[in-house]
């Protein structure tokens, strides 16, 4: 009786504890980023804010349940605890001090479940999860809530591989599965702790856990095609969008990212169709045959992405085409087989050769002709996504006027920022600085960006009232932006 008295003490210890640490927790998250964006964080709830996470879980509770008539109702209400109480009851293997440990008297094990297989039980519970996810996704009665389901689903179920893998160096190291016999092998000073000799697997673990989690940067999500809100994107104001983006912190964390991943801090890519691929988008800066006029303040910029060993201005790319749009990059049938590899997209191509620090990016202008919204958005997400995961700080830019197809141009320029606005990266929108140019920037084909009238990389006067050399001021513009905010 008095280990059965015991035992549900310890389950209530250990259940409040581990509220209580994950209120901590997200209380100490949201503190390191308010640090780290020059912010307050949480401050009013308690003392420094550590009352927060409460109000928060206090206001989650009490929010109406609202659940879909389409559903299958308890599946769909059945799903939420598949993937906690299976989380919880991990926290039975887990010992939380010595055995035999004397309280009041009485001797009890500071540990709910002594298993032999312990190792074993944690990680099948921790695929249960798995379940809640794909029951979620099916219970909705949506073939979209169902594929993001099993997308999701799929990642978790790929790193938990890498999760159990590692795991097996520490049980060689211990002789046992028990969770109780692995705490007691590494007792004594950190050197005896098993991460030290095992020190790949504890990366794997650690990697494997936040991806398992979805965490950052394992949250950025896959595309997925369907319907688009065009109430939502319609609703974009273009002009209220500045010509030079300002960079966010999500900008920042990707560019720092690319550093730690090899990137190149002096390279970038550019990705986009025939206004991309041609000798008057900037090959000339990187030939030297320039004039900055009053913007010399762009010199700097310019060294930093010229260099002796590689000038992205003057590359030809191999994710710029006449006649690609969006789905084109992501297509390998339209990679150049002499520079790229079995596999490889023209995007992926590019950004292996080159392994730059940041892509700049423009479609629009062959999509609003052969690309439905739906699609424009999708491979647009795509493209992002990929880049993203590259460890490339992807820039977009919305695109010319089409005189033909007004009203999809403003609806796809509409897409191209809200694909910015979601992902949190830079935007450059030569759209609106092209509205102040005669004829939109355009030569009188309406298709084809404006030629200069003398060089294209000249900065100054009459030049800047065409296409070419506006575009490659703002693009200028943008990558000193960069530079400034990020690199420097």
């Amino acid at each position: 009786m008095t280990q059965l008295v015991f035992l549900i003490i310890k389950a209530a210890v250990i259940f409040f504890f581990c509220v209580g640490l994950a209120a901590m927790l997200i209380w100490g998250e949201r503190k390191f980023a308010g640090w780290m964006q020059s912010r307050l964080g949480p401050n009013y709830a308690g003392p420094m804010g550590v009352l927060q996470t409460f109000g928060d879980l206090a206001k989650l509770i009490r929010k109406e349940d609202v659940i879909p008539d389409t559903v299958d109702r308890l599946v769909f209400r059945m799903a939420p605890y598949i993937l906690w109480v299976p989380a919880a009851v991990t926290m039975a293997l887990i010992p939380f001090g010595p055995m035999d440990a004397k309280i009041f008297s009485w001797n009890t094990d500071l540990v709910i479940a002594r298993f032999d297989a312990g190792v074993v039980l944690f990680l099948a519970m921790g695929s249960l999860a798995v379940y809640g996810i794909v029951f979620a996704g099916w219970s909705s009665n949506s073939k979209w809530s169902l594929l993001g389901a099993l997308r999701s689903a799929a990642q978790m179920i790929s790193y938990e591989l890498s999760l159990g893998l590692s795991l097996v160096g520490v049980m060689i190291l211990a002789g046992s599965m028990n969770f109780v016999t692995i705490v007691e092998y590494q007792a004594g000073a950190f050197w005896h702790w098993n991460f030290i000799p095992q020190i790949v697997g504890f990366v794997i673990f650690f990697i494997a856990s936040i991806a398992e989690l979805n965490r950052t940067p394992f949250d950025l999500p896959d595309p997925v095609p369907g319907p688009l809100n065009l109430d939502e994107v319609t609703a974009i104001d273009l002009a209220s969008f500045p010509l030079v983006p300002e960079i966010s912190e999500n900008a920042r964390a990707i560019y720092a990212h690319s550093l730690a991943r090899g990137g190149d801090a002096h390279a970038f890519v550019k990705v986009g169709d025939c206004m991309t691929d041609t000798p008057y988008f900037l090959i000339p800066i990187g030939a030297g045959d320039y004039t900055l006029g009053e913007y010399e303040y762009l010199e700097p910029v310019i060294a930093q992405f010229r260099t002796d060993e590689r000038d992205s201005f003057a590359r030809q790319s191999q994710a710029a085409a006449g006649g690609f749009n969006a789905a084109s990059v992501l297509d390998t049938m339209w990679a150049n087989p002499q520079f790229c590899q079995t596999g490889e997209t023209p995007l992926s191509c590019e950004l292996r050769l080159m392994q730059p620090s940041i892509a700049l990016i423009m479609f629009g202008t062959n999509d609003v002709q052969y690309l439905t919204a739906e699609q424009f958005a999708y491979f647009l997400r795509a493209l992002v996504v990929e880049t993203v995961r590259a460890g490339v700080l992807p820039v977009l830019s919305t695109f010319p006027h089409r005189p033909e197809f007004p009203e999809q141009t403003v609806l796809f320029n509409q897409i191209v920022a809200g694909v910015a606005l979601e992902y949190d990266v830079p935007l450059i929108n030569l759209w609106l600085a092209l509205e102040a140019v005669p004829n939109h920037g355009l030569e009188p084909d309406g298709f084809h960006l404006g030629e200069p009238l003398d060089d294209p990389a000249n900065l100054e006067g009459p030049n800047l009232q065409t296409g070419y050399p506006m575009r490659n001021l703002v693009t200028l513009q943008t990558l000193d932006a960069i530079w400034r905010g990020v690199m420097r």
